[in-house]
This record gives C-alpha cells, structure tokens and sequence, in this order.
C-alpha cells in the first residue's frame, strides 16, 4: 500500500513533457530508484531548464532531498557543489552530498566529483541559482531507499518546549539574547561568533542553513537545535563567555549541516553586541562603523 501510494505521489509531478532519455542514460541511474524517478518526473515537468540541483540536508535526525530548478551555475554555487551528473541533456548538481549521512543511495562513483569548474565551464562571476528562482521546489524526506515521501512543503523543525538543560554559555546577558533569538527566529541551525576589535570582545548572534569551516570551536545542543560557536582568528579568550568542556569540538566531520562561504552567516535578522568589562552586552546598531568588523 505504501509504495502505491509513494508512486501515485512521483506520477502525479511528471508533466507530459517532450523530455528522453536514451537506453545508456536509463542504465546509468546515479540515485537510488525513488529518488531518481521524482527527480526524472520533475524535470520533465520543467522541460524549459538545462540546470536542476539536488540540495542534501538533516533535520531532526531525518534525511531530506531538495529537488529545484536552478537558473544558472554562478561562482556562489561553488561553495556548496560536491558532484556533478548528467540526465540526457539536464545538468543535475548536488549541494551539500559530502555532508549526507545517506551514502548507500547514492552512488557517487557514477558522478563527477566537482573540482571547481563543470564539464569546462568556469561559474558566471555574478548571478548563479537562488532561492527566488524555486518556484516549485519538492521535497524528499527519505524513509529508506526503497522508500520516500514527497512534499511541496519546505519541512520545519520541531518545536521544542520545555527547560533548557545545556550549562554552555557562561555569559547571563549572551545567554538570555541566545534564547531570546531562538525563540523568536526558526534556522537550520544557530550560532555565536565572537570577535575582538581594538581590545573590546563582540559577540554576533544568528541563524544560517550552512556554516563555514573557518574559525569553528565546535558546537552544542540547546533543546534539540544545534548551535554552533566561532572565535574570529582565535582573538577572543572564551573562557569567561562559554564553558568550553561541555561544547563539542569541530574536527571536520563533527557538525552534520551545510559547509558554505564565510559570507553566508549574515542575514538581516542578526544581532551584534559588544561585551563590556563586566560582561553585559550593548547591541552595536548596523550603522556604526565597526558593524563590519565584527
């Protein structure tokens, strides 16, 4: 009953389109059979793109696969392709596969390990796909790899309720803006980064869907959502701000999310705050001019 219905739910995507395949591009499936039919559905749905992208992330200890057009490889896109494909004439790009924990479905030895250009072509300097291009993206939670099911909905973390239980963050002021932003913002993940300009320790605090490798102390768990701690240049002696036995070190492999560019920790919603002498915290507004530096 439950693969009728998973097959119902791939079928109803396709299109009708004009798009094929030949015999060796049906032999040559790099995904596992649910995920590369929805994938194949989708793209004959859209037969006007060339470019789709397969984004891997994890959610509440769950897979998830998501499936988009994309409107052309930019040098952004660098920062989060692994590999590369090809369905008859459709470029297909996953981000994010190296961080996947689902290796058994998907073969990466049918697939070009990307090396910073694809098939010769160098990114576009500017543009690149973004998330206003997805009009229609799907998403795959992934069962087993028989099994998947599909939405048009963007999935959410689950709500967590209830005290928290962590002793990381030393700092009261940090701390209560920590869960403040929590509370008041949904990410992927969260983060502190602390940073030391002309002898004064910031402390910046926000939401990201990747992270980037450089400056990373490692991460906690602050009622189930994972928050992940950077110290710009090694500058900020963390000792009075977080209790650094109870975070989990980065060692490359330790944090299961997105690896990004530097540049993509910021949003809008972000807040930066300077640490004075007694550790309370005044927020830096955006049009100072250290609001960059920090």
């Amino acid at each position: 009953m439950k693969k009728s219905i998973i097959i119902l739910l791939l079928l109803s995507l396709c299109g009708g389109c004009n798009f094929s395949l030949s015999g060796s591009d049906k032999d040559s499936t790099f995904l596992c059979v649910p995920i590369d039919s929805c994938l194949r559905s989708y793209i004959e749905s859209y037969p006007q793109d060339s470019i789709f992208r397969l984004c891997f992330f994890h959610l509440d200890d769950t897979d998830y696969v998501q499936i988009c057009r994309w409107e052309e490889y930019g040098s952004n896109d660098s920062a989060y392709v692994d590999y590369y494909s090809h369905i008859g004439n459709k470029l297909i790009i996953c981000f994010s596969l190296d961080t996947w924990s689902r290796d058994s479905l998907i073969y990466k030895e049918k697939m070009t390990k990307f090396d910073g250009i694809i098939d010769g072509m160098e990114p576009s300097p500017v543009g690149g796909g973004s998330d206003d291009y997805d009009h229609h993206p799907v998403y795959l939670k992934v069962i087993s790899k028989d099994s998947i099911l599909v939405s048009q909905d963007m999935p959410r973390k689950k709500k967590r309720v209830g005290e928290i239980l962590d002793n990381v963050v030393k700092n009261a002021d940090i701390n209560a803006k920590l869960n403040d932003y929590m509370e008041r913002y949904d990410g992927f993940h969260y983060f502190l980064r602390f940073a030391n300009y002309k002898n004064a320790d910031y402390v910046t605090i926000g939401r990201s869907d990747v992270y980037a490798e450089k400056d990373v102390v490692g991460h906690f768990l602050r009622n189930g959502n994972m928050v992940i701690i950077y110290n710009s240049s090694g500058e900020v002696d963390l000792k009075p701000y977080i209790n650094l036995d109870s975070v989990v070190p980065y060692t490359g492999h330790s944090i299961n999310a997105r690896k990004g560019k530097p540049e993509f920790y910021f949003r809008p919603d972000i807040g930066k705050y300077k640490i004075d002498s007694k550790g309370k915290v005044m927020k830096v507004d955006s049009y100072s001019p250290i609001y960059i530096f920090i």
